[in-house]
């Protein structure tokens, strides 16, 4: 129940813009005091979250939160970008670990979405996407993983 509430206030709160919190509390579908309170909960969790920022003198805004991008979806977001890049480029650039960089290119070369342009080490293996016009915005999923 608490999740429906919170999303009720997220979505209460998108809507209306700029709000006092008498007006988003007044606002929110709820239809018991106990509703009531747990949406106030809610608002407090997404004080306390960044999700409810002030905009003013008693006057708030509802920011949505960020999603975090998994290692691979930041890895081939570096890769589409760079154009031509080193192992070592998307580990320092993603913050991925030296094997899993390594394994995700080898994936990729076999998938036929990257190639080889230069040597075939860690450092000074160079690489690209084979058709950068036609990669697919959203990374690679790995098949036959856990």
């Amino acid at each position: 129940m608490p999740e429906g509430i919170t999303q009720k206030v997220r979505e209460t709160a998108n809507d209306l813009g700029e709000f006092t919190m008498d007006h988003l509390e007044e606002t929110i579908p709820v239809k018991t005091l106990k509703e009531l309170r747990a949406a106030r909960n809610a608002i407090r969790r997404l004080i306390r979250n960044n999700e409810i920022l002030p905009a003013g003198p008693d006057r708030y805004r509802y920011q949505a939160a960020m999603r975090e991008l998994s290692k691979r979806a930041r890895m081939w977001r570096a890769m589409r970008i760079k154009g031509t890049f080193t192992q070592k480029d998307i580990m320092r650039l993603t913050g991925a670990s030296r094997p899993h960089v390594k394994k995700y290119v080898r994936y990729l070369r076999r998938q036929g979405l990257v190639e080889a342009v230069a040597g075939q080490d860690y450092v000074r293996g160079l690489y690209r996407l084979k058709d950068p016009d036609n990669a697919p915005l959203e990374h690679p999923k790995v098949v036959g993983e856990a």
